[in-house]
């Protein structure tokens, strides 16, 4: 009987290793699941007061610098959104935007996206980006402009695939086709409170910028970053 007993104890046993064994063998198996990420089109932020975000499409470019010793003339702190072959091209640029305490985004690598790319084509150019920014920058962006702000089911869902939310604007600048003129005025009857304001590193930008910024400082706004903005 006593053997009888030791002998259903230890089959008992085995079973209860096999059991365990086959857990563990499912655990490791599991495949990962990617589900969208926080993935929202935002463009400003309803919950602040005379707050304004300022944001600068396809840098580094030639005209960087220039946007970056106004806003170092006017205190002011802002967002780049960063192209990957651009940073791979002039990195030590990439690095002064960071140096001067402005906030990063990411930009795709190619800038040039069609509707027709497949999730793992977007996905590939998005981390592609992210790899050469983090090679110039030593920093990781945390958020995410698609080129020509296209947003489709499979933008979010390469965006969700590699953690990015979606950050576009309320008022467009539309500085690469405006007068000086008109941009002004655009901005001026588009701001609001929280607005995220979308320009681009360019020639006419450059002029018009110290205007922007003191008419909207005339009206009480504060520029903050991305970050800072969303911070609620």
């Amino acid at each position: 009987m006593r053997k009888l007993k030791i002998l259903v104890w230890i089959s008992c046993l085995i079973l209860l290793i096999l059991f365990l064994q086959e857990e563990v063998i499912s655990i490791e198996t599991e495949e990962d699941i990617f589900g969208l990420n926080l993935v929202r089109s935002l463009g400003g932020n309803s919950q602040v007061r005379k707050e304004v975000a300022l944001t600068f499409d396809d840098a580094p470019s030639p005209f960087t610098k220039e946007v970056l010793k106004i806003l170092d003339n006017y205190g002011v702190s802002a967002t780049f959104f960063l192209v990957g072959s651009q940073v791979e091209k002039s990195p030590e640029v990439a690095r002064q935007i960071v140096a001067a305490g402005h906030e990063i985004g990411n930009h795709s690598f190619s800038h040039c996206w069609s509707s027709d790319d497949s999730v793992e084509t977007l996905v590939e150019d998005i981390k592609r980006a992210e790899e050469a920014i983090y090679r110039a920058t030593g920093q990781v962006p945390l958020y995410f402009r698609p080129p020509g702000g296209m947003v489709n089911d499979k933008v979010k869902e390469a965006c969700g695939q590699t953690g990015y939310s979606i950050l576009l604007w309320w008022v467009d600048s539309q500085d690469w086709l405006l007068t000086e003129e008109e941009i002004l005025e655009k901005v001026k009857k588009e701001v609001k409170d929280g607005a995220i304001i979308l320009f681009h590193n360019l020639a006419t930008t450059v002029e018009v910028l110290p205007q922007v910024i003191e008419d909207l400082r005339r009206e009480g706004y504060k520029f903050v970053t991305i970050s800072q903005l969303l911070r609620y």
